[in-house]
């Protein structure tokens, strides 16, 4: 089944939280590996001293030129020139603004005419300390050709494309825009589609000259029209990227990061000066090349004793000459994510963010009174990964009454067990957040538990509340005018709910998961196993049984058995007729897919995806799982995944009605003995109504145009602009879509409302259990009926141990 999602979210939080820098800290990992409880103990009640020596985030001034920052250079002269990309014209913009932004006025380059008369143009713009302006344009020539403004099925859209020739042009401006020289350029011996090697990095070296640095370690200098290559770095290591960078004194630098022995998990990253004159590299500033080491990111020049500046994820560090980092400041202190800064002079900085008014925000970062925060009460937050930290800045931010402080215990994780291999599979991950899981529950335990929890399984989550470690969040809500039980979705209270009348967690919002298949097949919601069963039974889809596989197949039926278990009694029915049956009509499934492998068969490999994404509405298959969620949602699933057949969500096969699952990532809690019960509560509330949705909102007023949201088909025009296409049968990109009638959604938000039970109840190690025990049946070492024994007999001591 569509396992990508869970994997990617999983991945992408991993990646963001468990690296470690080499830079200086104020914690080590040795540090981290003793007890997460002891640093929860350690945070003071008051926020004055955790704040002490830290930066806070001020508005400067609201700039209107321009709505972004793509790069800005520092002049010698003083005052900065910026380039500005503006997404609505496919163009670059240059600004020439004073030292402290006061002065802003746009800067016009009189390019050749080839610029102009080109059909389609980008180019990389870069800027010497001296104000010399060099721009490498990219022009593209459709020989004569033009695209429709609209769909056309008549028009040879393949042929169009790879007609497009490509050409580049170096120019060479004064600081005011005139035009020093043009050069053709070609660089196609360094660029190479098929082993992905591409430009990423341009920075311009003066004197009417480049430097260009490509993915495979290569750099070049060149003034256009001849070329004089330098070294490659790190000859015979993959890189992850490499980009060029300018240090306090003018020189350039290189920055690399790459992977040590071919290892994913093992980064080094080293920056090096370029010694322009004799094309080669010259000593090395930065060095770090230690296992899973996280590198620094938007490294640009630095000011007094730092030769550069960069930021990890945690802190801006700044570089020495002698390779030291320092810590300047610490983000989470500062209330906000990294972002790219420019120092301002005393120990101030310029710092920048979107807005969707048109003009950019221009920010600062001040150095803060502790004195600010003195009354101010720490809330701590536990949570597995980082994934809350934009929302916990934006609280911290907005009053000053409570500040949240975040205690990761993913960095406990892997402090005591390393990296976890990007390429894991999904038990692998599941195993790894079970571990986690661990370590919260027994800071919990033993009391040292964080004021409020955020938990990813459910179960934990009742089993706490039940033995009185979790505060019921009825009571808040009853005093509550914006969060109650009349303003909140009642199927997704009821979803959470414990069967004690108790409820324990609260979560934003949710997904829906379920199975469907073509209503032609099966016409009724929410079938049972055997209705599942009796349809495969009686049709001859080519691949209705070599799609999945038996493990697959049989997690699918996980999904839909909340009967199995019922954790909070502590009881397990594996052994029932009906799981047995279960266990039976998964080993009709391969073993194995056999699916052609991407490297040496990638054209088998892209036929074979290609064929299988129409399997279900060539019906050459008979089921599929649905995330009938975002813009248009609905109305790509049927218009792709059911040729625009109506279908039917069937549900995860069940015997109580109840397959239709709500998919909560993260459930909020409020831990028992916390003093600051109500700055919790403040927090969590916070969340309920964001300004954007992903998935369905928890709260019944917002439920409507997320719906709706999904029910329509929209397209963007050439601004940007979300546009509505009300016509039915709408051809977008050449596929027919079809939008939703108002009966079918009003069909859809009755199903969704009907769903009041979470997919993914059976915890890591239930499953896990089941798993095990199955594969030696799916292997023909023993029968259905005793698995089902085996598995209910250890299934019932582990959840009997818990309850």
């Amino acid at each position: 089944m569509k396992n990508s999602i869970l994997r990617a979210m999983a991945f992408s939080a991993a990646v963001c939280v468990s690296m470690t820098s080499c830079a200086e800290k104020k914690k080590t990992s040795s540090d981290n590996s003793t007890s997460i409880a002891s640093a929860i103990r350690d945070i003071p009640d008051m926020a004055s001293e955790l704040l002490e020596g830290s930066y806070k985030l001020i508005n400067y001034k609201t700039i209107d030129e321009f709505d972004n920052i793509d790069r800005i250079f520092s002049l010698n002269e003083g005052g900065y020139i910026i380039s500005s990309y503006v997404d609505s014209t496919d163009k670059d913009f240059l600004f020439k603004a004073n030292s402290d932004f006061s002065e802003i006025n746009a800067l016009t380059l009189n390019a050749p005419e080839k610029v102009s008369a080109a059909d389609e143009s980008y180019c990389d713009i870069s800027v010497s300390p001296d104000g010399e302006i060099s721009v490498l344009y990219t022009l593209m020539d459709y020989h004569g050709h033009e695209l429709p403004k609209e769909y056309d099925e008549n028009f040879d859209y393949d042929s169009f494309y790879e007609n497009i020739t490509e050409s580049k042009l170096l120019c060479f401006y004064n600081s005011d825009g005139s035009l020093i020289g043009s050069h053709d350029f070609d660089d196609s011996e360094f660029v190479n589609e098929d082993d992905y090697c591409y430009l990423n990095s341009y920075i311009s070296a003066g004197g009417g000259k480049v430097l260009l640095a490509y993915s495979d370690g290569t750099v070049i200098l060149t003034d256009g029209s001849t070329v004089e290559k330098l070294p490659v770095i790190e000859e015979n290591s993959e890189k992850e990227y490499i980009s060029l960078v300018r240090t306090t004194d003018g020189s350039v630098a290189v920055s690399y990061v790459y992977y040590i022995d071919g290892d994913y998990n093992k980064r080094a990253q080293c920056i090096k000066y370029i010694d322009i004159e004799n094309k080669s590299y010259g000593d090395t500033i930065y060095s770090c090349d230690t296992a899973g080491s996280y590198n620094l990111d938007m490294v640009s020049q630095g000011y007094d004793d730092y030769v550069l500046i960069g930021s990890d994820y945690k802190n801006l560090l700044g570089i020495k000459a002698d390779g030291t980092t320092e810590e300047i400041l610490n983000w989470s202190d500062a209330d906000t994510q990294p972002l790219s800064v420019l120092y301002a002079g005393n120990d101030e900085f310029y710092c920048w963010d979107y807005r969707s008014s048109g003009s950019l925000q221009m920010m600062k970062l001040v150095p803060r009174d502790p004195s600010e925060a003195a009354n101010t009460q720490v809330i701590t937050l536990g949570t597995m990964y980082d994934s809350y930290s934009f929302e916990v800045n934006e609280f911290n931010r907005s009053q000053d009454k409570y500040r949240i402080k975040v205690v990761n215990y993913s960095e406990r994780y892997t402090a005591e067990h390393g990296e976890l291999d990007p390429e894991a599979d999904k038990d692998d991950w599941q195993k790894r957040d079970a571990e986690m899981l661990k370590y919260m529950q027994m800071d919990i335990i033993s009391g040292n538990a964080p004021d409020m929890i955020v938990s990813y399984d459910i179960n934990s989550v009742r089993l706490l509340g039940e033995k009185g470690i979790l505060a019921d969040l009825y009571p808040f809500m009853e005093n509550d005018p914006d969060i109650n039980r009349d303003t909140v979705l009642p199927n997704l209270l009821s979803a959470l709910e414990s069967s004690d009348g108790k409820l324990y967690c609260l979560a934003p919002g949710f997904d829906l998961r379920t199975l469907a298949v073509k209503r032609k097949f099966f016409d009724r919601e929410n079938w049972t196993v055997d209705d599942m069963i009796d349809v495969f039974d009686h049709s001859n889809a080519e691949h209705r049984y070599d799609g999945d596989t038996k493990a697959n197949m049989l997690r699918t039926f996980l999904e839909g058995q909340s009967d199995l278990i019922d954790i909070e009694k502590g009881t397990c029915n594996f052994d029932s007729p009906d799981f047995i049956n279960i266990l039976k009509f998964c080993d009709r499934f391969v073993l194995e897919e056999n699916i052609p492998d991407k490297m040496t068969e990638s054209k088998e490999f892209m036929d074979y995806h290609t064929d299988r994404a129409n399997w279900i509405a060539d019906e050459k298959a008979l089921l599929t799982t649905i995330y009938p969620g975002g813009d248009s949602g609905l109305c790509y699933i049927k218009s792709e995944d059911f040729g625009g057949d109506d279908y039917t969500m069937v549900g995860f096969p069940s015997s109580n009605g109840k397959g239709g699952k709500l998919s909560v990532w993260t459930q909020f809690c409020i831990c028992e003995k916390s003093k600051v019960k109500e700055g919790a509560w403040e927090f969590i509330r916070s969340l309920m109504d964001p300004e954007n949705n992903f998935g369905y909102p928890a709260l019944k007023k917002n439920l409507s145009a997320a719906i709706d949201n999904n029910a329509k088909v929209f397209t963007y025009n050439e601004n940007g602009e979300r546009l509505e296409v009300p016509s039915s049968d709408s051809k977008l990109d050449g596929r027919v879509i079809y939008p939703l009638s108002k009966a079918e959604r009003d069909d859809f938000e009755r199903y969704l409302l009907s769903c009041d039970t979470l997919s993914g109840e059976m915890d890591y190690e239930v499953q896990s259990i089941v798993m095990e025990e199955a594969d030696a049946f799916f292997h023909g070492e023993k029968t259905a009926e005793d698995t089902a024994k085996m598995i209910q007999n250890r299934a019932s001591i582990l959840v009997g141990e818990r309850s």
